[in-house]
């Protein structure tokens, strides 16, 4: 099911359960209809008030209004090889968090971000467009009777990542977005991605950040050779981006899953 529509069902349940609860609330107990009942209260008719008639507005004066309204001015984009100090001024305002700052410093922001895109929807972790928010510190693992587990006291090394997207600001992010679409695209065609439309790439993208699970509890390990595995076969058949994700912590991914949801319900006039 494409995200779109899931994101509309879901919000059609939550209206749907809202008034269903304010229904249930607001109706009469037994009780009280039969305490109505006994005390026989006069039934008053209504009384009918006319409403005063809205004059119709003036179409001429609201056409004038439109005529002298200043048009949004179009946003003019420079070539994918010229766009690293437009995309800098532009996203430069979102966020005043090191790790962005430390993000658009760099050259090639867009194809860096396509590269991303691409990865992200494979399932792939793009460690070289990404080494540099690597957390410090290595892997770490508890051992308890003989098992291996993840140690959750290593999900701290993530904070400062997450805190730092969720200070991003949800529609001015998306109308970025939105408006460096043709560069994003552009990039994606580069990369040979042209049988698919860059939109259902990011779709892609999105849906693996949004299908990784919240792992609560002790997460056991397993090492065969030099590198852990999940012992658990279904957490270990994860894409590797998933996996990473869920090292982060129950805590992150949910913050992170959320910013996405929120995300996309602002991009849903744009780009998806």
């Amino acid at each position: 099911m494409q995200l779109r529509v899931y994101l509309a069902i879901t919000l059609a349940l939550a209206l749907i359960t809202a008034l269903l609860w304010y229904n249930f609330d607001t109706q009469e107990s037994p009780d009280q209809q039969q305490d109505s009942a006994r005390l026989e209260l006069p039934v008053e008719p209504p009384i009918l008030q006319s409403l005063p008639v809205q004059p119709e507005p003036d179409k001429q004066a609201l056409q004038m209004i439109e005529d002298i309204a200043p048009e949004k001015p179009e946003l003019v984009l420079p070539s994918l090889n010229e766009s690293d100090p437009f995309v800098r001024a532009q996203a430069a305002s979102l966020t005043a968090s090191t790790l962005w700052t430390d993000w658009i410093a760099r050259d090639e922001l867009i194809r860096r971000f396509g590269v991303i895109v691409e990865n992200a929807s494979r399932g792939e972790l793009p460690r070289r467009q990404l080494g540099f928010l690597a957390p410090r510190g290595g892997f770490k693992v508890t051992k308890s009777s003989g098992k291996i587990y993840l140690d959750s006291q290593g999900y701290a090394r993530y904070d400062a990542l997450v805190e730092a997207i969720m200070t991003l600001p949800v529609d001015p992010s998306a109308q970025l977005l939105g408006s460096l679409q043709p560069l994003i695209f552009e990039t994606l065609q580069e990369l040979g991605v042209k049988e698919i439309d860059g939109q259902t790439l990011l779709q892609a993208a999105i849906d693996q950040v949004l299908a990784t699970p919240v792992v609560h509890g002790e997460i056991e390990l397993k090492q065969p050779k030099v590198f852990y595995r999940f012992a658990d076969s279904e957490l270990e058949s994860l894409s590797p981006l998933q996996k990473q994700i869920m090292r982060m912590g129950p805590s992150n991914t949910l913050r992170l899953q959320t910013f996405v949801r929120r995300l996309v319900l602002s991009l849903e006039g744009d780009m998806l």
